[in-house]
């Protein structure tokens, strides 16, 4: 089996739809883990909104994606989209 990087999400019984965002420290563990295995250096691809989660924080990841689930319910999610992308990276 190949694969180059992996989405962490961490099994959860106590919040709603059963999973969260992994913590900055299983985040750290699974690059330990992933270095040491048959793959060293694939990605670690962390989602979430840079005004909720630091970005620095999350230094073992290799990705960061901006996600924008909350535009779903706005008037226009690609205006939405657009607006975020104008204010260009966090800072």
């Amino acid at each position: 089996m190949h694969w180059d990087g992996v989405v962490p999400q961490a099994l959860d019984p106590d919040v709603e739809g059963g999973a969260r965002q992994a913590t900055l420290a299983e985040v750290a563990q699974l690059r330990t883990a992933i270095e040491a295995g048959p793959v060293p250096g694939a990605n670690i691809v962390v989602e979430g909104q840079w005004t909720e989660h630091s970005l620095a924080t999350y230094a073992d990841a290799t990705w960061w994606i901006e996600s924008m689930w909350g535009a779903m319910s706005e008037h226009s999610p690609v205006t939405a989209a657009y607006d975020r992308l104008r204010e260009g990276p966090p800072r």
